[in-house]
């Protein structure tokens, strides 16, 4: 996984039309074979359980494990396979944008949300989460296509978790994983940050942003965003 592209505009700089500040990152997954062994490894991990509070211990472990346990069929699947399967395009996104952005712009990485919720698999809402320096929660969504752009599915989901509170829904569980400064201008302030990660076809990385800033669906999510971040993913 490389990083290849990292633009950020501020409110009416450069032609951004959305209130809030747009940090845009491109992804470059060359292999995605051996990524997906990589993600393998990392699923397999969870030495952040042992962080935990006692509480929070016991409430996790089982979950995690039957979690993890069909994920990684997923993704040991995927190692074998050249073609790149749609639901596993969806966890590669939301894995390598995690990546990205605690490598790339200091954000604390959250465990993938699917390991620490309580449905199973196909999760309804959120895919992802990390903290940002400023202590904001950034919720992310993450969509895959074959072909085209998928910022404005991204998009329409995202206005569909925020319509249901998804985000301050998620307060909960989250608490285990941020800091209190994050939790509180989540809870209190009710002050937060979205990504939007999503698979891209074209070189032009330039216009994609510009495009995506102009769905009506991405500048409906930036109405309630301190900090959008949009993410392109390219395998």
């Amino acid at each position: 996984m490389n990083i290849v592209c990292h633009k950020s505009w501020s409110p009416g700089q450069d032609g951004n039309p959305l209130p809030c500040v747009v940090h845009a990152l491109v992804i470059q997954i060359s292999d995605h074979q051996s990524y997906a062994k990589s993600m393998l490894e990392k699923i397999n991990e969870n030495n952040w359980i042992n962080h935990l509070n006692p509480v929070a211990k016991v409430t996790y472990k089982k979950r995690v494990e039957r979690t993890a346990e069909g994920l990684a069929r997923n993704f040991a699947k995927q190692a074998n396979n050249s073609q790149v399967q749609a639901e596993f395009g969806e966890y590669m996104i939301s894995m390598s944008t995690v990546e990205s952005l605690v490598a790339e712009l200091d954000h604390k990485g959250i465990p993938l949300s699917e390991l620490w919720k309580e449905k199973l698999s196909g999760n309804p809402g959120f895919d992802f989460h990390t903290e940002t320096p400023c202590n904001y929660v950034a919720f992310g969504e993450a969509k895959y296509r074959s072909t085209g752009n998928a910022y404005q599915m991204a998009g329409e989901s995202v206005v569909r978790f925020i319509g249901d509170q998804k985000d301050f829904g998620d307060a909960e569980a989250l608490r285990n994983f941020v800091t209190s400064a994050a939790m509180s201008n989540l809870v209190d302030d009710e002050t937060r940050s979205f990504t939007l990660a999503f698979s891209i076809s074209s070189n032009n990385c330039e216009l994609i942003f510009q495009n995506a800033m102009k769905n009506k669906h991405v500048k409906a999510v930036a109405k309630c965003a301190k900090h959008l971040f949009l993410v392109g993913v390219k395998s």
